[in-house]
């Protein structure tokens, strides 16, 4: 941890994320409303108790061009080092690489015998105690930017404060893994504290393990019965508005917002017909002029089920709800695709009706939680807010 003088308020804060590629769903529908960097951000800015200003530093999101990424990520050290971002004292980063210990351990075997060096068997009990090979092997046997990443790490360690987030694998395999960015010397390594038993107690020289919240539970938050946005870090507080929501406009037309009432069921519902009008524009019988007529209609998925338009197992969304038609089209779509890791560009909404007859957004037919999500990337900028709590709160 750095020793300096107790900066000046506002604490300027950088982030070192992907602010492009909207890949984090909020509201439980299959599809991506926000990026990895803006829920990093939101997760800090929630938790923090002083006055702060964040700088964001994008980094390209994985799109499999490592060299774009790694030279990005150069760049950016060099700018936190520059004289304009002198007064940026702490660093988030959830950019952690890791390698499986067993593959290090070949690597650096052949490193020796490639070089003719002497050396010991690489073990877990001395990895810190050959720490400056590691990098060697990092830079020659793993990829070529890891040691000047590491090295440029630790310039910019002497300065700054810099939580990065572990690397994120939940089974007992994630002690078979090497995280590269705790071999810079003056880094925080941060993981989840419900993770904390399934993560390596590597101590590297001038690093320093710590644990911090990283579940959070995503609700939604109300006003009138209608959803107006999320709480995503449980304080009760407005996170996500729902303009951030991808598909907000369809939610908007049958949910309303807080300025604008919701539909009455009565002139929304399909009838019986519109059943059957669905069933031919699905089957492709009827034109695309159908599209704007179902497009104005809620579909109840009790009926679907009914009508054998939407099979029980297809659905996970509650008796008594109701579904637009582009939730109807691609709802088991969606689900496929987001579980096999493909691109999900359709938003699978729901909706349900009040007493009084007006139609609310229910996110995954369900009440309270929507979705939990326990990562390290989440636990970093926690531990970094209580951190500078500490200091300045």
């Amino acid at each position: 941890m750095i020793s300096a003088v107790r900066p000046s308020l506002p604490l300027s804060i950088a982030i070192v994320d992907d602010y492009d590629c909207k890949d984090i769903d909020v509201n439980g529908d299959f599809c991506p409303d926000i990026t990895h960097g803006e829920d990093t951000e939101t997760t800090l800015t929630s938790n923090l108790r002083v006055n702060h200003v964040i700088r964001r530093f994008s980094i390209p999101c994985n799109s499999g061009n490592e060299k774009l990424v790694d030279n990005t990520l150069l760049q950016t050290f060099n700018e936190l080092e520059s004289p304009e971002n002198k007064d940026i004292k702490y660093v988030n980063m959830s950019l952690a690489e890791e390698i499986r210990f067993d593959k290090l351990k070949r690597k650096y075997d052949k490193y020796l015998k490639d070089n003719n060096l002497p050396g010991e068997e690489l073990t877990p009990d001395n990895i810190v105690k050959n720490r400056k090979t590691v990098i060697d092997v990092f830079g020659e046997k793993v990829k070529p930017a890891l040691k000047s990443i590491i090295q440029k790490l630790e310039n910019v360690a002497k300065t700054k404060n810099i939580f990065i987030a572990q690397h994120n694998i939940y089974t007992k395999d994630s002690l078979e893994f090497v995280d590269s960015e705790p071999f810079a010397k003056g880094i925080i390594s941060v993981g989840s504290e419900t993770q904390k038993r399934q993560r390596p107690e590597f101590n590297f020289p001038g690093t320093t393990y710590i644990y911090a919240k990283g579940n959070y539970k995503t609700t939604p938050v109300l006003k009138n019965g209608t959803v107006i946005g999320f709480d995503r870090t449980e304080d009760g507080k407005m996170d996500i508005p729902i303009s951030k929501i991808t598909g907000h406009e369809i939610i908007e037309q049958f949910a309303g917002s807080c300025i604008k009432e919701g539909a009455n069921i009565k002139d929304v519902e399909a009838t019986d017909v519109d059943y059957e009008r669905l069933k031919q524009y699905i089957d492709g019988t009827q034109p695309g002029k159908e599209k704007e007529y179902l497009s104005a209609k809620l579909f109840s998925i009790d009926k679907l089920h009914e009508k054998g338009i939407m099979w029980k197992q297809e659905s996970l969304v509650k008796k008594g709800t109701h579904l637009d038609l582009n939730t109807v089209l691609t709802f088991s779509d969606s689900m496929s695709a987001a579980y096999s890791g493909k691109e999900v560009t359709n938003p699978s909404l729901v909706f349900k009706v009040k007493k009084n007859g007006k139609v609310v957004y229910n996110p995954c037919g369900k009440k309270g939680v929507i979705s939990e999500i326990d990562a390290t990337s989440l636990a970093t900028p926690t531990a970094l807010a209580q951190h500078i709590n500490k200091l300045y709160a």
